[in-house]
């Protein structure tokens, strides 16, 4: 019914957990862990190469949404929504652009740890448009003019 006083975890209980994760990673039969050895380590879930190659060419590093125009680079080579990118850069200093702009700034913070740290003015992304073909992306300076 609840409300007296909860329970203490136990040692099966922790046990029990840990069993049922690497039974699940294992591929044997076995519904009590598997060939358990002390070399056994559950490894994360990962993506192939060519989907996670996917995702970083049509996602926002920093948002996570998809990739509008334009699109801005970093000399490390991920991609950013231009707009997010001034947006995160606006917000470092304390300037937000609407009422959300600031929760949006801190769990980003909070989620990424030092990630984007080296994002410190505009001067350190490029603007690039992406061609018709969408397999080629070309990169711009803006303070260099083009004729």
């Amino acid at each position: 019914m609840g409300l007296d006083g909860g329970t203490y975890i136990t040692r099966s209980d922790v046990l029990r957990g840990q069993s049922w994760a690497l039974s699940q990673s294992d591929t044997s039969r076995s519904t009590r862990g598997g060939v358990v050895s002390s070399s056994t380590v559950l490894l994360p879930k990962r993506l192939d190469v060519s989907t996670e190659r996917a995702v970083k060419w049509s996602t926002c590093t920093l948002t996570g949404q998809p990739l509008k125009r334009p699109v801005a680079a970093d000399y490390l080579g991920s991609l950013y929504n231009r707009e997010a990118v001034i947006e995160f850069l606006l917000a470092r200093t304390g300037v937000f652009v609407d009422d959300r702009a600031q929760h949006r700034y801190l769990n980003q913070q909070r989620a990424s740890g030092f990630a984007f740290d080296h994002l410190q003015s505009t001067k350190d992304i490029f603007t690039g448009y992406p061609a018709d073909d969408r397999q080629h992306m070309q990169f711009v300076r803006e303070d260099v003019c083009q004729h």
